[in-house]
């Protein structure tokens, strides 16, 4: 069994590590193709798996609704970096607000996972 919770705490991380520069620094080049794509795609993946899968089945419990927020964020997070043209201007205005948001969840997966 993979251990699902450490996965999306790593895509976590490399998605903030990914995004948050061009969140802050306007000027900076979109990356290139062939690297955003495949980043992208795994961190959209890694939110999809969370909301639609771990999240569906665990609604009611506290971890199904960390797994529904933090799924969510990725799946946002996933459009930054793919640079989706067409994502709503909201989105777009609240995209320090997102990154802080998942850079929490990631502290709180990461905490919870390492005093286990």
């Amino acid at each position: 069994m993979l251990p699902m919770g450490s996965i999306v705490t790593g895509v976590m991380m490399l998605a903030l590590i990914f995004a948050t520069p061009y969140a802050f620094a306007k000027k900076l080049k979109p990356l290139p193709h062939w690297v955003s794509l495949p980043v992208g795609l795994l961190v959209l993946a890694a939110g999809a798996w969370n909301v639609f899968w771990h999240a569906s089945r665990h609604i009611t419990e506290y971890w199904g609704i960390a797994a529904l927020v933090s799924g969510t964020l990725l799946m946002i997070t996933a459009g930054y970096i793919l640079g989706f043209k067409r994502m709503p201007a909201l989105l777009n205005q609240c995209k320090p607000i997102v990154l802080v948001v998942l850079l929490a969840c990631m502290l709180h997966y990461g905490n919870t996972i390492y005093n286990l």
